[in-house]
C-alpha cells in the first residue's frame, strides 16, 4: 500500500516513483519512498508511532464531526464548527492527560504482574491502548515492540494461548476488546485507578491459573 500511495504522491509532483529498500523498515520505507531520502532513526521511530496510533484509532473525533457534518449537505462553516465543538472538553480539560496516565499505570501494573508471577511477557503501547505479549518478551521501551511480527504471531498472538488468556480473564471479572489477535486493554478517561488496579489484580490472577494449567 504505502508503495502505491508514495509512487502516486510522486507522480502527481511530476517526479518517477522510488521503489523501496529491503534493507529499510516498513515507516522508514514510507519515508524514503516519499521523500527520496533516507530517514535519521529517530525519523523512521517516529513515524513507526505515527502509524500506530493512526492503526489504533483511526479518524480523530473532530475530524468524524466535521466529516459528518459536511456530509449532510450543510456549508462548511457549520463543518468547521462541529469538528471545534468536539475538541472544547480536550482542550479545556485534560481529558487526553487522564487516560493516558490510566494506561501508564494499568502499563506499569500488568508488567510488574510478569515480573512478580516469573511469566515471560510484556505490556506495551501508546496512549489508550495497552497490547500484551505473554509468553515472550524482549528488550522494548514498553511503547513499540521490537520482535519480529511472525514471531509475536507465533507466540503472543497463538490462538490457543490468546483464548486461555480471555477465558482467564473472564474468570476474574475482565473482558477484553478485539479478537483473537494480540490482547488489548483500552482505558479511557472514564475509568478510575480502583478500575485499573482491579484490572491488574485479574491479569495477575490470570497468569496464576494459566500457570497451574502448564499454559505459560
Amino acid at each position: 500500500v504505502v508503495t502505491i500511495v508514495t509512487a502516486h504522491f510522486n507522480m502527481l509532483g511530476g517526479r518517477q516513483p522510488i521503489g523501496p529498500d529491503a534493507t529499510l523498515g516498513h515507516a522508514a520505507n514510507f519515508l524514503y519512498m516519499l521523500l527520496g531520502e533516507r530517514p535519521d532513526a529517530d525519523t523512521a521511530q517516529l513515524m513507526d508511532k505515527d502509524f500506530i496510533v493512526h492503526l489504533d484509532h483511526g479518524s480523530n473525533a473532530s475530524a468524524f464531526a466535521a466529516r459528518v457534518t459536511a456530509s449532510t449537505l450543510a456549508d462548511l462553516h457549520s463543518a468547521v464548527v462541529a469538528g471545534i465543538a468536539t475538541l472544547e472538553a480536550i482542550a479545556n480539560k485534560g481529558i487526553n492527560a487522564k487516560a493516558d496516565g490510566h494506561a501508564r499505570r494499568l502499563k506499569d501494573g500488568l508488567n510488574e504482574a510478569f515480573a512478580r508471577n516469573e511469566v515471560p511477557g510484556h505490556a506495551r503501547g501508546l496512549a489508550s491502548l495497552v497490547h500484551v505479549n505473554i509468553g515472550a518478551d524482549c528488550d522494548c521501551d514498553r511503547e513499540l515492540c521490537t520482535m519480529p511480527y511472525d514471531e509475536i504471531q507465533r507466540t503472543a498472538a497463538s490462538f490457543p494461548k490468546t483464548l486461555l488468556f480471555r477465558q482467564a480473564m473472564l474468570v476474574n471479572g475482565v473482558d477484553l476488546m478485539g479478537g483473537m489477535g494480540v490482547p488489548t486493554f483500552m482505558v479511557s478517561s472514564t475509568h478510575e485507578d480502583a478500575i485499573v488496579d482491579q484490572t491488574v489484580d485479574a491479569f495477575s490472577q490470570a497468569l496464576q491459573d494459566m500457570r497451574a494449567e502448564a499454559a505459560v
